[in-house]
């Protein structure tokens, strides 16, 4: 009796296989599927890595490898610029500007460099009245010599 409860059991999880691996198939073994993984893969900044389609069957394997290079490819040309070479260039122009200025209103922060005190006044009210057109909360802009 034991016996076959234990076998009763190997073929329904065996057939619980089959059931992933087809779904597995479905999902990811195509042109769809490896171009996404592609794409999201170079954007996050992987390495190139094809072995996540190795279980797909050789029928799809061929379209779906092509796939992924051609989301590759496309996913490097969409990467951001670092964050540490925009801060770099960001501190290089305002070093010429050494009053900086900036209005908390809300959730929102709006700030702005100048040459002059009155020059960064005058550019981080605009740049809230833009956004803010009442202009009830674009007053009082804070400033301070930029360092």
């Amino acid at each position: 009796m034991l016996l076959r409860i234990l076998s009763f059991l190997m073929v329904l999880s065996m057939g619980g296989c089959a059931a992933m691996e087809k779904s597995y198939e479905a999902t990811t073994c195509n042109a769809n599927a490896g171009y996404e993984k592609g794409v999201n893969d170079a954007t996050a900044g992987h390495p190139m890595n094809s072995m996540y389609f190795s279980p797909c069957p050789d029928a799809t394997k061929e379209a779906t490898l092509k796939g992924y290079r051609d989301g590759y490819q496309t996913g490097l040309g969409s990467r951001p610029t670092s964050v540490q070479q925009v801060q770099v260039n960001i501190q290089n122009a305002d070093s010429a500007r050494p009053f900086f200025c900036e209005i908390k209103n809300f959730e929102k922060s709006h700030f702005a460099f100048g040459a002059t005190l009155l020059e960064a006044q005058k550019e981080v009210e605009r740049k809230c009245m833009k956004e803010d057109k009442s202009g009830f909360s674009c007053t009082n802009p804070q400033c301070k010599e930029n360092r």
